[in-house]
This record gives C-alpha cells, structure tokens and sequence, in this order.
C-alpha cells in the first residue's frame, strides 16, 4: 500500500519483534482481543511531530490494538490521518473509532460479547 501511495512505511509490532531496537524504541502497552495485556513497540527515529499515519491493519475485534497504536503514535506527536481496515466490529468499544478517526472497512460487523474466534461470521 505504502509502494502504491509512493508514501513511507513505518513498521510497528509487537514488543520484542523489531529488529536493532533496544535503545531507539518507543513502546505502548494496550489489552488485546482477548483481554491480556501486550505492547507495541516502533523505532522512535521514524515518527516526527507532525507526521501524518495511515494506520492500516487487518482486523478489529475489540479496538485495543488500534487504541494502542493511536496512542503510541499520537504520544509521538503524530497526527493519525485515517485508519483502514479489512473487517471492523461496530458492536460497543471498537465502534467509538470512528466518531474520533476517519476509519474505513471492507466488512463491518456486529458482535456486542464474546464472541468464539475459531468460528465464522457468516456461518452464525
């Protein structure tokens, strides 16, 4: 997508998965879709203040993980410009994303509980 966009890419991961990252990194912790705590880690070098992010990733179930990645990057002083996603649950947290980012999905859903992951959605 960065290619595409002839923009910049910013890797960020999970803690301890960056590579010649032990002294320039920058971490947030955040609780995941099942409700443990982890941390998002990025080389500190490669936001500046005033950087505009488009956050891209895969899924949202719960919103903790883009709530963690908003927070590492806005603490870094950079402003998120949109987040993209492929599916997106509307169903209580996650579904304040949107009224404070400009958040875009391929497929939107509606999961209020738990809900069992080894399962499919349109197999309900």
């Amino acid at each position: 997508m960065a290619a595409e966009l002839k923009k910049g890419l910013v890797p960020i991961c999970k803690a301890g998965k960056l590579p010649n990252i032990k002294t320039n990194g920058a971490r947030q912790s955040f609780k995941d879709y099942t409700g443990l705590s982890n941390a998002f880690e990025v080389n500190k070098a490669l936001i500046s203040p005033g950087d505009r992010i488009l956050l891209v990733d895969d899924w949202v179930e719960t919103g903790g993980q883009l709530r963690g990645l908003t927070k590492l990057l806005e603490k870094r002083g950079a402003t998120i410009a949109g987040i993209s996603v492929l599916g997106y649950n509307t169903a209580g947290k996650p579904g304040k994303l949107r009224k404070k980012y400009s958040l875009a999905s391929i497929f939107d859903y509606e999961a209020a509980g738990k809900r069992d992951l080894s399962q499919r959605l349109d197999q309900r």
